[in-house]
């Protein structure tokens, strides 16, 4: 299955790079890609995040590949494949898209869309140059928390009413793939905004999307979710002055499960920096809660201190140690799938991670 993937892939992008090749002469088409080399290891044998424990994990390095085509002045077409852990360890499309200019004040995308609802959704799997941690965080941008989703199907349209483009407000629609083996829903009838507003000092962003959610079981037959609404709405702000850096961001989300039944989720975090030539040593505080509306919480709060090395103008070395404090198993997996099975203990996670965009 992963060769008849890789084989379709290469054949799309043969295909798409010799009609670039002829259509679009010149410096009409623009390459670019990143490399993520990820390590990570608890010192517990309970699974973090489905992924990490004492055994290390290398699954997260992934790798890729985009390019924008300009058509004409007013029509650019974008595509990015990604392969490694975001992809299954195959080969998979990010996102793809056409963004149309409408105006100087108003741009139109349609295709498959990354969500800009949160801070670093639209890059989340860039990583390196565009987030200052290894993996962005978790008490927000992991899919157990379900704040935030990696891309949608259906069209935006993007106005900045001002010249200077500081302002910009962002109305979209669609649906968002979802996985039943995993029972995570798909969501249609999505509508969501995004207001943002950025100068030279920082940026700062609010958004709210709802959807309906579609989920059937293995037989075919409806779940408690299926046919209920989700909402999730997320603030947050980054700046710098004097090479000191502050990030925050705050996500809250209601799946109604019945008339009687909603589950509640709040994610945020806290991340301070400063730039020391080529250094960057950080600290950040996360915090998750989920309340199902019926007596059980789930808390995974966190701890991280980071070290950032640039190692040239487009090369990071990242290192990074986690304490992380559960609650009724957090984003931890235990050997027997029951959560309470787990002893809640604290656990310490080691990153290291070298980030490369070409």
């Amino acid at each position: 299955m992963k060769t008849f993937k890789y084989s379709l892939l290469s054949v799309a992008l043969a295909t798409f790079g010799q009609y670039t090749t002829t259509a679009l002469a010149g410096d009409n088409i623009k390459w670019s890609g990143f490399l993520n080399a990820v390590a990570n290891l608890s010192d517990n044998e309970a699974t973090y995040l489905e992924r990490v424990n004492d055994n290390g994990y290398f699954g997260n390095t992934a790798m890729g590949l985009n390019a924008t085509a300009r058509v004409d002045s007013n029509l650019t077409l974008a595509a990015q494949i990604i392969g490694g852990a975001h992809a299954g360890d195959g080969i998979g499309l990010d996102w793809a898209f056409a963004n149309y200019r409408l105006n100087d004040a108003t741009v139109l995308k349609f295709g498959k869309i990354k969500y800009a609802g949160n801070l670093y959704s639209e890059t989340i799997d860039v990583g390196g140059f565009t987030y200052l941690w290894i993996h962005a965080p978790e008490a927000i941008y992991s899919e157990p928390t379900s704040l935030t989703f990696e891309a949608y199907r259906g069209a935006a349209i993007r106005y900045t009413p001002d010249a200077n483009k500081m302002v910009a407000i962002e109305l979209f629609t669609g649906s968002a793939e979802g996985n039943p083996v995993e029972l995570r829903p798909k969501h249609v009838k999505m509508i969501g905004a995004v207001v943002s507003a950025e100068n030279d000092m920082g940026r700062l962003q609010a958004a709210y999307t709802t959807s309906t959610m579609d989920l059937l079981d293995a037989t075919g037959t409806p779940t408690p979710v299926h046919g209920e609404i989700y909402s999730v709405m997320s603030i947050g702000g980054a700046g710098n002055i004097n090479n000191i850096g502050v990030i925050f961001e705050y996500s809250k989300s209601d799946t109604d499960k019945n008339a009687m039944e909603t589950t509640t989720n709040t994610g945020s975090y806290l991340a301070v920096s400063y730039k020391m030539g080529n250094y960057m040593p950080h600290l950040t505080v996360q915090n998750f809660e989920s309340d199902d509306g019926v007596g059980t919480v789930i808390e995974n709060n966190a701890l991280t201190l980071g070290l950032n090395k640039q190692l040239s103008l487009n090369s990071i070395l990242k290192l990074e140690v986690e304490s992380i404090d559960p609650k009724n198993g957090g984003f931890f997996e235990v050997l027997d799938n029951t959560r309470p099975a787990f002893n809640d203990e604290s656990v310490t996670v080691f990153n290291v991670a070298l980030n490369y965009v070409f």
